[in-house]
C-alpha cells in the first residue's frame, strides 16, 4: 500500500519520490501523445511536402501541410545529419561544404552541433537523431519547468499542469524541431537554479546549475532566443531583491546571491565558448546583422494566449495571418492557463516570486507589441539585434508557472473559500472576454478563413464551461449545511484540480496534433534529381540568369540546404550568417543578383561562363528552352531545366603570379590543379611549376582556414570576396589547408579552465565538510 505524503512533508513541499517521478511522466506521456499524428505520416519529422513547391524536387498535386515550418526540412534537418556523418566519420562538424563555396557549420547558430539532444542523437541511427532531438528537448523543457515548480514548493499537481503547458504551449511546441525549442527547454532549469541561488542554498550546486544549464542554451544554437530569456530573468530576479530592500521593509542578502548570478552569468559564457567565440564573430559580419529584424507585434496578437487558431498559422490547411510574420502567433496557453494565473496574482501577489513572473510576463508583452519598446531596445548594443517580437515565448513561461502557483493556491484547504472566488471571478472575467470578442472582435474574413476563427472558440469555451463547473460544484459542496469531512473536501478539491489538468492536457494536445507532419521518404530523390547527380557529380552547380525572376531565387536546381542529402554541390545558401560582403558586392562585381538577403536567401544569378569559372561552378541550371550562361555548353536536360557545362571551370586553379605585388585580374585565365579533400573541413593540393604562381582556391574565405606549404606558414588572402588566394613559389610543392577557427581553440581552453575550476572548488567544499565533520577520539 502506498503511503500518502503526511502534513508536515506537504508544507514543507517535500513528497516521495514516486510522486515527482509519475508527474515527469505524465509530461512526457503528454508530448508524446502531441507528437503521434505526425508520426503516422511517417518515420522522419519534418514539413518535406513543402519541397514539392520548388525547382527540381517539385511534384505536381502535393498539398503543403504547414509552410510555416519549411525550416525544418531547409535548414535543421540537413545540417543535423551532416553534423552526424561527420561525427560518425571521426570528423568535428566544423565545416559544410556542400553550400555555395563551403560554410560553416557548427558555428552557424543554426546546426546545434555541440547542444545537448545533439550529443545524445550521435549514440542513435541517423534514421531517427531528429525525433530524438525534439524528445530530447521535450523532456528537458518538461522537466525543467516541472523541478522549476518543486523549488517554488508547489503541490506536484501543480507541477505538472506547469510542466505540460510549458511543453505543449505555442512557442514550446510551435518552433518544435528548430533550435529555438532546444534553447527554450533550458528556461526552467535557469529560473530554478536563479531562485536557488537568490536562497542561498547550495551554493555551489546553483551556481554549477545556472552555469550548464546557461551553456546548453547558448550551445542549442540561435542566442537571440535565449537573450529575451536573459531578459526576463534578469526582471524576474530584480523584482525579488528590490523585496529584499529597505524602503519595501524587506531583508536578507543582497550582494552575495547577485555576486553568485554574475559568476554563474560567466561561468555559462565561459562554458559555451567554443561556439559563442567563433559564432559571435560570424555573426558580427553577416547579413543577420545587417536585415531588419521583424516588426512589433498588434496588441491584439496577445489574444493568442487564449486562441491557437485565431490568427491563422501554423495549423495546417489554415489562413495566413496578415498581421505579421508565423513565428509570433505561437504563443496559446490557453483559457485555463490565463484563469489561473489570475489566481496566483489574486491570493499569492504578495511573494517576490509571483510578483517576479508578472512583471516579467507584463515587461515582455510590452517589448514584442509595442514598437516604441522594441526600437528602444533594437538600439541596444550587443542585444540589440535581438528579434523583439518574439518576446511572447517568455511571456507564455511565466504565465504557465504563474497558472501553476494558481493551481497550488486553489489546493490549499485553509484557503479553499477564497480560492473558489478567486477562480469562478478569474473563469467569469474570460467568459466575458470571450463574448466580447465574439460580437466586436472576429473581424470581416473570407468564408473560409472566417469558418477556422470560429473553430478557434471551440476549446476556449470548453476551457471556460470547465473552470467554471468545476469551482462551481466546489462552491456549491462547501455551502452545503453540515460539518464536512477534511478527507472528503480534500478529495473534491483534487478532483476539481485533476479536471482542470485533463482538460488543459487534452486542449494542447488535440491542437498541437495539427501542426506538424513528417514522412516515410525523406528527400526521395525525382528523375531531374537523380539526373543532375549523374551529371554533376561532386562539381560546383550555380543558377542560371532566369533565376532573377522567380521567388527568392527558389525555382531552379534545388532549395538552398536541401541539396545536401543528395550530395549534390548548388552555388546557393540559406543561412543567416552568409557575410553581408556576398550580398554588398555581388551586383557591382558580377552585374546580377545576389538573392534575397532580407530572408538570408544567396542565390545568385550566373550569366556568363567568366563568372562562373570566377567561382569554380562547372555547370549552371537554366529554365527549360532558356538560352544558357554567354560561353557554356548545353549538357544535357534534367526535368523541366536545362544543364549547361562550363568550359575551364574548377574548383583550384594555379594562375601565373604578376611581376609586381598586386595579385593577377580577377578573370586571369590558369591551370586547373586536383585537390583532395581529406574530411569535411581540410584539403590537400599538390602544386608543380617553373615559375611563381597564385594558387586560388574556390573555398569561402571565412576567418578560421589556415594553410601550410611543405610544413610552413603560407599566407591566405581573399579571392573575388569570396574565395581564398595564395602565393606559390616555384618549384614542387604540397600545400595543406584545414578549417579550425583561433576562436575555437580559446574556446574550448576558456571551457576546460572552468571546469576544471568547478571541480577544485568542488574539492575544496568536499574537504571542509569532512573536516569540519570529523571528532578525533577523546585521548586517556
Amino acid at each position: 500500500m502506498t503511503k500518502e505524503p503526511s502534513a508536515a512533508e506537504a508544507s514543507a513541499g517535500r513528497y516521495p519520490r514516486w510522486i515527482d517521478v509519475l508527474g515527469v511522466l505524465w509530461i512526457v506521456v503528454a508530448a508524446c501523445a502531441a507528437l503521434v499524428p505526425t508520426l503516422v505520416h511517417g518515420s522522419t519529422f519534418g514539413e518535406f511536402d513543402f519541397l514539392s513547391k520548388y525547382g527540381l524536387t517539385s511534384r505536381p498535386g502535393v498539398f503543403i501541410h504547414n509552410g510555416a515550418a519549411a525550416d525544418q526540412t531547409d535548414e535543421v534537418l540537413p545540417w543535423i545529419t551532416l553534423a552526424w556523418t561527420q561525427v560518425h566519420h571521426g570528423h568535428l562538424p566544423l565545416w559544410n561544404p556542400y553550400e555555395a563555396l563551403g560554410m560553416p557549420l557548427a558555428f552557424n547558430f543554426g546546426s546545434g552541433a555541440f547542444s545537448f539532444p545533439a550529443l545524445v542523437s550521435y549514440l542513435t541511427p541517423v534514421r531517427i537523431i531528429y525525433w530524438v532531438q525534439i524528445v530530447v528537448s521535450l523532456v528537458v523543457g518538461g522537466t525543467g519547468a516541472y523541478f522549476l515548480g518543486r523549488v517554488l514548493r508547489l503541490h506536484p499537481v501543480a507541477c505538472v499542469f506547469a510542466g505540460t503547458t510549458w511543453v505543449l504551449s505555442g512557442p514550446f511546441f510551435g518552433y518544435l524541431g528548430l533550435p529555438d525549442t532546444s534553447v527554450m527547454s533550458w528556461m526552467g532549469w535557469q529560473f530554478a537554479a536563479a531562485v536557488l541561488i537568490l536562497r542561498g542554498t547550495r551554493r555551489l550546486l546553483s551556481v554549477l546549475l545556472f552555469a550548464v544549464s546557461l551553456a546548453f542554451s547558448f550551445l542549442a544554437g540561435n542566442p537571440q532566443i535565449e537573450i529575451l530569456i536573459l531578459v526576463a530573468l534578469f526582471i524576474f530576479v530584480a523584482v525579488v531583491l528590490l523585496f529584499r530592500s529597505g524602503p519595501l521593509r524587506g531583508s536578507g542578502p543582497i550582494r552575495r546571491p547577485v555576486g553568485d548570478l554574475i559568476l554563474a552569468f560567466v561561468a555559462g559564457c565561459a562554458l559555451s565558448a567554443p561556439l559563442l567565440l567563433p559564432g559571435i564573430q560570424l555573426a558580427d559580419a553577416s547579413i543577420r546583422k545587417v536585415a531588419p529584424s521583424v516588426s512589433a507585434n498588434p496588441v491584439s496578437q496577445v489574444l493568442g494566449l487564449l486562441f491557437q487558431k485565431f490568427w491563422g498559422q501554423p495549423i495546417a490547411g489554415s489562413f495566413i495571418n496578415p498581421q505579421g510574420f508565423y513565428q509570433e502567433q505561437w504563443v496559446y496557453v490557453g483559457a485555463i492557463a490565463v484563469a489561473l494565473a489570475i489566481v496566483a496574482l489574486g491570493m499569492r501577489g504578495r511573494r517576490p516570486e509571483v510578483v517576479g513572473l508578472a512583471v516579467a510576463a507584463v515587461a515582455v508583452a510590452v517589448a514584442s507589441v509595442s514598437a516604441p519598446v522594441e526600437r528602444l531596445l533594437g538600439a541596444l548594443p550587443i542585444i540589440g539585434h535581438s528579434l523583439w517580437s518574439r518576446a511572447l515565448i517568455p511571456l507564455a513561461f511565466c504565465v504557465a508557472m504563474l497558472a501553476g502557483i494558481g493551481l497550488d493556491a486553489a489546493l490549499q484547504q485553509r484557503e479553499r473559500q477564497r480560492a473558489i472566488r478567486w477562480t469562478l471571478g478569474s473563469f467569469g472575467t474570460i467568459a466575458v472576454i470571450l463574448g466580447l470578442v465574439w460580437l466586436f472582435g472576429r473581424g470581416a474574413l473570407p468564408a473560409y478563413a472566417a469558418h477556422i476563427r470560429a473553430e478557434s472558440f471551440v476549446w476556449p469555451v470548453v476551457s471556460t464551461a470547465t473552470g467554471l463547473a468545476a469551482f462551481g460544484t466546489l462552491a456549491m459542496i462547501e455551502r452545503r449545511p453540515g460539518e464536512k469531512p477534511r478527507r472528503q473536501m480534500k478529495a473534491w478539491t483534487f478532483g476539481v484540480a485533476g479536471s482542470l489538468l485533463i482538460c488543459q492536457t487534452v486542449f494542447l494536445v488535440s491542437g498541437d496534433s495539427n501542426i506538424f507532419s513528417s514522412s516515410s521518404t525523406p528527400y526521395q530523390p525525382t528523375p531531374a534529381v537523380v539526373a543532375l547527380q549523374r551529371a554533376a557529380g561532386t562539381s560546383l552547380v550555380g543558377l542560371g540568369e532566369g533565376n532573377e525572376t522567380l521567388t527568392g531565387g527558389l525555382g531552379l536546381g534545388l532549395g538552398p540546404n536541401t541539396n545536401i542529402p543528395f550530395g549534390i554541390h548548388e552555388f546557393a545558401e540559406y543561412d543567416p550568417i552568409a557575410p553581408s560582403t556576398y550580398f554588398s558586392a555581388w551586383k557591382s562585381l558580377n552585374g546580377t543578383s545576389p538573392g534575397l538577403g532580407l530572408v538570408f536567401y544567396f542565390t545568385p544569378a550566373i550569366d556568363t561562363a567568366a563568372i562562373a569559372r570566377r567561382y569554380g561552378i562547372s555547370y549552371v541550371l537554366e529554365r527549360r528552352g532558356a538560352a544558357g550562361p554567354t560561353g557554356s555548353v548545353f549538357d544535357t536536360r534534367v526535368g523541366n531545366e536545362d544543364l549547361y557545362r562550363i568550359p575551364g571551370a574548377a574548383t583550384a586553379t594555379l594562375v601565373p603570379a604578376a611581376t609586381s605585388s598586386r595579385w593577377p585580374s580577377i578573370d586571369a585565365r590558369g591551370t586547373a590543379v586536383h585537390v583532395e579533400w581529406p574530411g569535411p573541413s581540410a584539403a590537400r593540393i599538390e602544386t608543380k611549376s617553373s615559375t611563381a604562381q597564385v594558387l586560388r582556391l574556390r573555398v569561402a574565405s571565412f576567418p578560421g582556414w589556415q594553410a601550410t606549404i611543405d610544413g610552413r606558414p603560407l599566407a591566405l588572402s581573399t579571392y573575388a570576396v569570396v574565395g581564398l588566394q595564395a602565393r606559390i613559389p616555384a618549384g614542387k610543392h604540397i600545400i595543406e589547408l584545414h578549417y579550425w577557427p583561433k576562436d575555437f581553440t580559446e574556446g574550448i581552453a576558456l571551457a576546460a579552465v572552468t571546469v576544471a575550476t568547478f571541480g577544485v572548488v568542488a574539492i575544496v567544499t568536499w574537504r571542509r565538510k569532512t573536516t569540519r565533520g570529523f571528532s578525533p577520539e577523546p585521548t586517556s
